[in-house]
């Protein structure tokens, strides 16, 4: 067993410091088990505004706190419906998360927060499982009955995906496939993508026409040469 993980402590126990208002998600003190997927909030450093905490309660010491879980054995078919439903074309359903967003001010009672004032920028590490290389991800959440696709950013060296949220419920991470290069050739069989000839040189209608030109004036001038001799 992990020694770090029998001494960890839940992350409702963890203390808070006066005057600080603390992101604690994934501290080394509360990670048994607790953070599967490396959840991180980006810009914790924004967390008195996005989540309205007054003076007051600053100086009693805040910690805030991510818990993201796999829901996929426990979640309603009907809430799976919703998710798949949303996905956009393509892709398919990998993960089915709950994201729960705490706080906990002074020696209170931790709360759950379902709206934040602004956008949380959130990533965590996609499973071995789910990745694949030239995969593309996206995230779709379930708030309030409406699922919403959230568009991502995956870093695919380090296995990232971040996304933009402000409502804390049920998610559903999907994957889409790279696309397979194509084997048709560059046009499409209409004519559309056929090739223009470049307008730096004469075109060749016009070289024909110059020729006949030539001709007539040359026959042209052989007749008067013709007519002069005979004159003479």
């Amino acid at each position: 067993d992990d020694p770090e993980a029998a001494d960890a402590v839940l992350y409702e126990d963890v203390v808070t410091e006066k005057g600080a208002i603390r992101d604690i998600t994934g501290i080394k003190e509360a990670t048994a088990e607790r953070n599967p997927y490396e959840a991180k909030l980006v810009n914790g450093f924004e967390l008195g505004s996005l989540l309205r905490i007054s003076e007051t309660e600053a100086a009693e010491g805040v910690n805030v706190w991510l818990d993201m879980q796999d829901i996929g054995d426990t979640l309603s078919d009907e809430e799976k419906v919703k998710l798949i439903e949303a996905k956009h074309d393509g892709y398919t359903i990998g993960l089915f998360l709950d994201a729960t967003l705490f706080m906990k001010i002074g020696e209170g009672e931790p709360e759950k927060v379902t709206e934040t004032n602004g956008m949380l920028k959130i990533s965590l590490i996609i499973p071995e499982s789910l990745r694949g290389e030239g995969r593309s991800y996206e995230v779709i959440r379930l708030h309030d009955g409406v699922a919403t696709v959230i568009e991502g950013i995956y870093d695919e060296e380090t296995y990232t995906l971040t996304f933009e949220t402000d409502r804390f419920s049920s998610y559903a991470v999907a994957y889409r496939e790279k696309a397979a290069a194509s084997d048709e050739p560059a046009g499409d069989g209409d004519g559309k993508d056929a090739e223009i000839l470049p307008q730096t040189g004469t075109r060749p209608a016009d070289k024909f026409f110059g020729f006949g030109f030539a001709c007539i004036c040359y026959g042209a001038l052989v007749c008067i040469m013709e007519l002069w001799r005979r004159k003479e």
